[in-house]
């Protein structure tokens, strides 16, 4: 609470509308029970990463006291965050270690906001953010959409191995 007053200093209604996107983005299930788990793994990552636009740059950017600069802090090791996700997804694919509620939260920390943030500023820095918002309610397409974004980066940041974007793929 404190740290959402202290921002609504600094640009009032930020975290409102991180909270608002939340509760106005649509979920929807995949027809495969068994990839359920993954499906909402990967929705916590788009729903947090895409939110996580609205307020997280803001603190960074203006004289902010350091322990509210929370983007600052979710893109201290990025990409650690997508190998570990992406290490995941194939050990699912393998049938070696199924995502399910125990193990879901453990594999994105901070509840999707890392690696999100860092996946949805990289699709937005690429020029792609109108296919992002485009595509708010699909976290496959997103997953798709960061894999594009940051292969044009010249220098690039972690992406999803082909096993896995493949995988992504005949899940639409």
């Amino acid at each position: 609470l404190y740290g959402n007053y202290y921002l609504d200093h600094i640009r009032y209604g930020a975290s409102g509308g991180h909270v608002l996107h939340h509760l106005l983005r649509r979920n929807r299930k995949l027809a495969s029970p068994k990839d359920q788990q993954l499906y909402a793994v990967l929705t916590a990552v788009l729903d947090e990463g895409m939110a996580d636009l609205i307020d997280k740059p803001m603190p960074d950017s203006v004289d902010c006291p350091a322990h509210l600069k929370y983007g600052e802090q979710m893109l201290k090791s990025p990409d650690s965050a997508i190998v570990i996700l992406d290490s995941a997804i194939q050990m699912h694919i393998a049938g070696k270690q199924p995502f399910d509620s125990a193990n879901g939260c453990n594999i994105v920390q901070l509840g999707g906001h890392v690696p999100g943030y860092q996946m949805a500023l990289v699709i937005e820095r690429n020029g792609l953010a109108d296919e992002m918002i485009k595509y708010a309610d699909n976290p496959l397409r997103f997953l798709l959409l960061y894999n594009r974004a940051a292969l044009k980066k010249k220098k690039k940041p972690t992406v999803f191995s082909d096993k896995t974007v493949l995988f992504i793929k005949n899940l639409q």
